[in-house]
């Protein structure tokens, strides 16, 4: 069969409930940040003492905690490999093909270093 430039990755087993939950807290990442910066533009928006300005302080402190989890998880890994794995996709937004290059690997590996990066972390405290 003729290589048709498509490299998408074979299907595998079915990820366990607590691998699946750190891939998406993983992938929150952006969102988090984005929504931190909406939430303190609002904070500064609002009269201080205002009704909206303790809810929005809740959240603002929220999303800093979840970006703080999210960064000491990866930064925790054993592993400098799987550490600057995760690093790149989830905290610099890179593609699969771009981590593989950072790397100095194959997309194969790439995806092989992350899922034992996932199971790593998947066994850890909250």
């Amino acid at each position: 069969m003729p290589y048709n430039g498509s490299r998408k990755r074979p299907p595998g087993p079915p990820e366990g409930a607590a691998i699946s939950q750190v891939k998406t807290l993983l992938s929150s990442y952006f969102s988090l940040k984005d929504e931190i910066i909406h939430l303190e533009k609002r904070l500064a928006a609002l009269p201080a003492g205002s009704a909206e300005e303790a809810p929005v302080r809740r959240a603002l402190f929220r999303d800093r905690l979840l970006v703080l989890r999210i960064e000491r998880a990866v930064y925790s890994l054993s592993s400098p490999r799987r550490r600057r794995l995760l690093e790149a996709r989830y905290l610099e937004g890179m593609s699969w093909l771009e981590v593989a290059a950072v790397l100095h690997v194959s997309e194969s590996t790439v995806y092989a270093l992350h899922r034992k990066a996932l199971k790593e972390l998947e066994g850890r405290p909250g």
